[in-house]
């Protein structure tokens, strides 16, 4: 999965709040979402999401990483 791909995927489910409504945001399944998001982590060295089994929340160095990929996917 290309990294443009998975920041689209990051900013959805941070702007709809949870892996499952931006998976039916995009029209993808929740474990295509949540891979994309492992990728990019792992991609980028770095957590961009706190996840529990209610939220997801934004880990500190993740607020930069989510204005640009609003930039980028123009949520």
């Amino acid at each position: 999965m290309d990294t443009l791909h998975s920041l689209r995927h990051f900013a959805e489910a941070v702007r709809v709040g949870s892996l499952s409504a931006a998976a039916r945001e995009i029209g993808i399944s929740p474990a295509t979402v949540s891979r994309s998001i492992d990728s990019l982590e792992r991609e980028l060295g770095f957590s961009l999401l706190a996840k529990t089994s209610r939220q997801l929340a934004l880990t500190s160095i993740s607020h930069v990483v989510f204005a640009h990929a609003l930039q980028m996917s123009n949520l």
